[in-house]
Parts: structure tokens; sequence; C-alpha cells
């Protein structure tokens, strides 16, 4: 089941809260405790380096001595310290909840039992995949495809895409209402152009993910004689799936994934499938009408049904079930195997993770809000949930004073944008009304079967707003997420307690500092309400039809660095990656725009706190420029080991060389990123000094730009006033 939201969070962090993995402290300039992770470190300084020619190197050219890429990880930087230290006081938390002492809550019975049980590796290896036998029996019972509905339906309800995935969704148009939303699935693969990419790593990359599915079909006990051909079957029909698949360029504009159908029109793009029989054993609301979000899919997947045999669709159903259950409650072997393809191949990372914090993971994923309640209490006091609602209006308020200013921005434009920014919802922290688990059984010792009913705990609640008013108070992301994010439909920003911890925020830090962080994202989410996405919704959430004033083309030539579109920069960007034009302007609207409102109240409020305040910060410097060099460090991750900037920066769009010389390149070994990729091609670095084939994508650029031309924006407001200040 897949819940089709456009949400808009920051773009380093794309793997979740706790992608990252305990930090290692490689000298004692590295942070040990939340009480000495500092917003501005001046251990990261690298002295040596000039400010004014290489701010990037000046800010953070420490940093990657002090935290090197671990076995366990695909890249490093701040949100993977912050990510650490939550993960500890989760730990903790998890601990004291699995002593089964009587005296607990029913949330910490929970969360404690989830947790107890994901640790306890003997018993989930000596159950083996009994608790898997129950699917295994239903899918070999097919005896034709016409009894597909029930076990796709049922499937929805546990987690298992396969061939479809169906779920709730906020109506564009509407946005009070809640409707059903039937969308492309089936794919083992992070997306559809890893099937269809062209070239020898692709080539490779595939002939791995068959292998895969080959040694995990063994491990499910299928003969020798068959995996390599069954191995094979699945490939080729995923393929064919992904064919008849939307690209994920295409899907962020929600024009193309917003089809409202009366049912009986969704039923005849694909008859192969009894459309009112899967919906019924779904449990979900009665529906008339439903948003399929891409039609010509279903038209092929009508297709591929009915020249696929029934014995492939059988070994694809286990495949996908078996792939799409939490490896933490697997058995040792298929965990392993699982690992050695999505962690190793995929990601790039060498070792596994430490089972606890594996645990801690899975919990918060199977019960964020009970695990939440618990840290937002402990974590996030109601003075700091003040001070950052505090700043977040006034950033709201530079934005709009910003809007003022706008000379290509017509009369009628700015009134429509001013509305919308009043109308934002700012969601700090935690929801005020916290998720009633009291229904969701979970069971000391059985890890699978906990997952499972947590899967279909969640399921249910989704698709039982179907047809039911918005609730406009839910909170998309779990209260320890070190993430933001702006969803259009909700017209709202979403900062979890999580991302509100030192070293983004610290309420013994200065307004300078803060705002150079923290305040940078909060600009940076409210950014997105007006981007290339956001600016197609109202303040109501609603998708409109309006098209943009006249000056829609000067804004996005004035939007870009000067000459970006319509010459050779702009080209040698679409070379990199083909069609990528939408999402270099979103990403570059939002960070620079960001750090442009945090940069006006962030003076204001900085400036005011820090009167008469000591350099001591960061010596030599005043409010301004530690914000400057805040904002630099809220972006950095750990650079290649022994990268050639120079080089490098040749083979980079000259939309990024012109923010000044590149120090630094930084990007994660990971190739699970290829998902925000868009196009056939990627950057590749040549003569790099690489320990393995790193795929860089909009990941890479995001770091990037954030390092680069973000910084380069504060030149003219921050460091050339240098001399002045002095």
């Amino acid at each position: 089941m897949r819940h089709l939201k456009i949400r808009l969070a920051l773009p380093l962090l794309a793997v979740g809260a706790f992608a990252a993995l305990a930090h290692t402290q490689a000298t004692s300039g590295a942070a040990t405790s939340k009480e000495q992770i500092k917003g501005l470190n001046t251990a990261f300084l690298d002295r040596t380096a000039d400010p004014c020619t290489d701010f990037y190197q000046y800010a953070c050219g420490n940093f990657s001595k002090l935290y090197p890429i671990p076995a366990d990880r695909s890249g490093y930087g701040n949100f993977y310290i912050l990510a650490d230290e939550n993960e500890k006081a989760l730990h903790s938390i998890l601990e004291k909840g699995a002593a089964n002492n009587p005296s607990r809550t029913p949330n910490e019975q929970k969360i404690g039992d989830y947790y107890a049980s994901c640790l306890d590796t003997d018993a989930i290896n000596k159950a083996g995949l009994k608790g898997l036998q129950p699917e295994f029996d239903r899918i070999d019972a097919l005896k034709s495809k016409g009894e597909l509905p029930p076990l796709l339906a049922h499937d929805q309800l546990i987690g298992v895409n396969a061939f479809v995935s169906f779920g709730e969704l906020q109506d564009f148009k509407d946005a009070r209402k809640q409707i059903a939303v039937l969308d492309q699935g089936g794919l083992g693969l992070p997306e559809r152009d890893y099937y269809l990419r062209t070239g020898t790593d692709d080539e490779k990359l595939r002939q791995q993910y068959v292998e895969h599915i080959a040694k995990t079909l063994k491990l499910l006990g299928e003969p020798d004689d068959k995996v390599a051909a069954d191995a094979k079957a699945i490939m080729e029909l995923e393929t064919g799936l992904a064919k008849n698949s939307l690209d994920i360029t295409s899907q962020r504009d929600p024009k193309n994934i917003y089809h409202l159908m009366p049912l009986a029109n969704a039923e005849q793009l694909a008859p192969a499938i009894d459309w009112n029989a899967f919906l019924k054993d779904t449990g979900a609301p009665p529906i008339t009408e439903i948003n399929v979000t891409y039609p010509p899919f279903f038209k092929g997947l009508n297709a591929l049904l009915e020249s696929t045999s029934l014995d492939t669709v059988k070994v694809y159903l286990k495949w996908q079930l078996v792939n799409s259950t939490p490896t933490t409650a697997l058995p040792e072997d298929l965990d392993k195997e699982q690992f050695d393809f999505n962690g190793k191949v995929l990601s790039g990372r060498q070792e596994e993770r430490a089972r606890w914090k594996r645990c801690v993971t899975a919990t918060d994923g199977a019960l964020g809000e009970a695990l939440g309640q618990v840290y937002a209490a402990k974590e996030f006091p109601p003075s700091s949930k003040a001070a950052a609602q505090q700043m977040v209006r006034d950033i709201e308020a530079a934005m709009e004073a910003d809007i003022d200013t706008l000379d290509w921005m017509s009369a009628e434009t700015r009134v429509k944008a001013k509305e919308k920014l009043h109308a934002i919802a700012n969601k700090i922290g935690y929801p005020d009304k916290w998720r009633d688990y009291s229904s969701l059984k979970i069971v000391r010792g059985d890890a699978l079967g906990n997952a499972v009913r947590a899967q279909e705990f969640e399921a249910h609640r989704q698709l039982n707003k179907i047809g039911k008013p918005v609730d406009r108070g839910e909170f998309g992301m779990s209260p320890p997420t070190v993430n933001a994010y702006y969803n259009p439909s909700m017209n709202d920003i979403n900062f979890p307690a999580g991302i509100l911890q030192p070293p983004f925020y610290g309420a013994k830090e200065s307004d300078a500092v803060n705002y150079g962080h923290i305040g940078a994202v909060v600009g940076h989410e409210l950014t997105h309400g007006f981007d290339d996405q956001g600016r197609k919704f109202d303040g109501s959430g609603n998708l409109t039809e309006r098209e943009a004033d006249a000056g829609r083309e000067h804004r996005r030539q004035r939007g870009h660095p000067a000459g970006f579109h319509g010459t050779p920069c702009r080209r040698q960007a679409e070379e990199h990656q083909p069609g990528t034009e939408d999402r270099w302007l979103h990403a570059r609207t939002a960070i620079l725009s960001g750090l442009r409102a945090e940069l006006v109240r962030g003076h204001e409020a900085g400036e005011r706190k820090d009167a008469g305040a000591d350099r001591s910060a960061l010596t030599g410097s005043f409010p301004r420029e530690r914000r400057g060099a805040q904002h630099q460090g809220f972006w950095r991750r750990v650079q290649l080991q022994g990268q050639s900037a120079d080089g490098a920066s040749q083979r980079l769009p000259c939309l990024v060389r012109r923010a000044g010389k590149v120090c630094g390149i930084q990007v994660s070994k990971s190739r699970s990123f290829d998902w925000l990729r868009t196009g056939s091609g990627a950057p590749r670095f040549e003569g790099t000094k690489l320990a393995e084939d790193h795929r860089l994508g909009p990941h890479f650029y995001f770091s990037v730009f954030s390092a680069a031309a973000g910084v380069a924006a504060l030149f003219d407001s921050v460091l050339v006033k240098k001399s002045a200040m002095m």
C-alpha cells in the first residue's frame, strides 16, 4: 500500500530519520554528547584557508578528518550526527520499555515488546519462515489469474505492492476531503529507470539484481534447477511493469498524477482484475470515484497479466512478499542476503548496522507516535517549542516583507503570494492529538507477527480516511525524525522535535547561530510553497488551473544564475541529467530563498540578542559572519578522501562552478539515491579517486549547491562586509 503524498522535504536525509548510524570519534574534536554538540563548532574550521577565497574549506575543512565515513554508512554529515544522538535517546527509552515492568503504560508495553522482539534473533531464526507460510500457501492455492483480486488486496494491507499500489490521497482539487488512489507498483528496484537505462554499469546492476532474486528464491526452498529461470522471469515481468510506468520526473507535476474518474471508468482500464472484489477485500469504505494516477500503466498491466503465465505470477508474488517483509523480522540467511544487495550494491555500505540501531529504526517505523510521545516529553520541552514557533514567525515576516520588494511580480500575484503565506500552518515538534494504538496487538517474541500487524494497522488507518474530512493536525513524520517538509495539499510546514535539537537548534545558542542553522531550514521549507511545485497549489491546498502571471519567464530568468536558460550552462546541465531543469529550479529556489529569508530576519533577531556580546563563538567574527559560517556547516557532509576539487569542478555544470571554487566535493557512496535521478545520464567524474563506482544524482548536487552556491549567495551580504564591520 502506498500513501501517495507530495511532500517537499530536505533532500540530504532522503533516506529517513534513522538512516544515520553511530558516528565515530576520530579525534578529541568530535562531538560526544548532545551537550557538547555545538551549532558552530570551531573544531571544524580550517584556519589556514581564506574565507573570502574558499569559504567551504574555511568553515568545514576539518570535518572530514574528524568524521570519516564509517564502513556501515553511505555518507556522513550534520544530519547524521543529530540522528545518532536521537538514536541514543530512543535506545534508552526502548531499553527501559523492554524491561517488562508491570508498571509500564500501554504504549511503553508496545514499544518495549516490539523492540525486545526485534532484538531476539534466536527466536527469529528458530521460527524461520513459519510466519510467512500462510502467505505462501495462499499464493500456491491460486488456480487462475482470475483469483488474484483478494490476494492482491490482502497484499496491500501487509505492505506488499505487487502489480499495483492502492491507498488514500488528499484530493488535489478539493483539499477538504480524502479520496481513494490507485497507483503504479510492482517493482523490486527503486524506480523504473533502473530497468531501462543503458550502459555497462546499469546492465551489471540488473544482473546483480537477478542474482539476488535467485539467491532469495533458493533460500525459500526453490529447487536449484528452477531458481535461475524463475529469477529471469521475474525480472522480465518487472521490466514490463517498468516500461508501462510513469517516470519520476513526470511524477513531480501533480497534474500528471491526478486523474479522478468514476470507478466504472477505472475498471475498464484493466478488466483482467475484478476491481470491485479487490476494493471490497481491502476493507476500504465504499467509493464511486478514484484517482488513477497514470491510466496508461493499467492498460499495460492488463496486457501484461494476460500474457504472463500463472506460474510466473506465483513466483513473482512470493518474491514481492519476501522483498517487502522487514528484514529485521527475517531469519539470518535472508536478512544477510537482503543486505548484500540493498546495503552493499545499492547503498555502498560494507557493514550492516548494529542490531539495536536497526531495531530502534523498526520500532520508530511501526509505532512512531507511541515512541515519539515519550521522546518528545524527554527531549523537547515547551520552551524549545515556543522558541521554534517564534523563529518561524520571524522568518515568515521576513518573507512577507521580501515579497513587497519583488519588481518582477505583479500586484495581483503579490496579493496571492501573501495570502498563501499567511495561510501556512506551522507544525512544530509533535501533534496536538496523539495516535491511538490500543487496537494494535504486539506480542513479545513474535517479531514477524508484530511487523505484519503494525503494517495492517497503519494500512487500515490510512484507508479509513477515504470519504472523510482531512485531519489537518496530523503529522507526516514521527517526532524523533531528523528532517522537515512542506506539504502543498495541507499548505503547512512540519518540523518534528527530532530536528529541533543541537546542532540544528540549541536553547543555549545565540540567535545568530540558530538562525543560521535551523532558521535557514525554515526558510527552505517555506520557499517550497512557492517553487515550481508548491506554486501550483493555493492557500487552501487546492491544485489550481491558474497560469503564472506574465512575469513568469522573467522570474525564471532571474531565479537562475545569469544566462542559465537557453545558454551553454543550461545545455551542460541537461547533458549531465536530461530533463532536470525544473529540479534545478526547485532545489536552487528553496536553498537560496531560505538563506535570504533567514539572513534578513536572522540579522534583526541576531543583532538584537547579540548586542554587546563578545566574539567568542567564532573568534574574530560578528553575528552575521557566524550565521554564514553556520549555514555552511549545516549542509556539510564528508567529502571523498583524495578528491581533487579543481579537477572535479571542471566537470560540474557551470551553474555550480560560478559560485566560486568548489572545494571539498561531497557525495555519499550510495547507489540507492539513483531514485532521485532523472533521465538516463549520470554525472561521471573521471580521474577522481573513488573507492568504488559512485553514482551522483541530485543528492550530490544538493550537497554541492548548499555548500557552494548557497554560501556564494551570502558573500555579498555577509563576507564582503567583513572589512567594514571591523
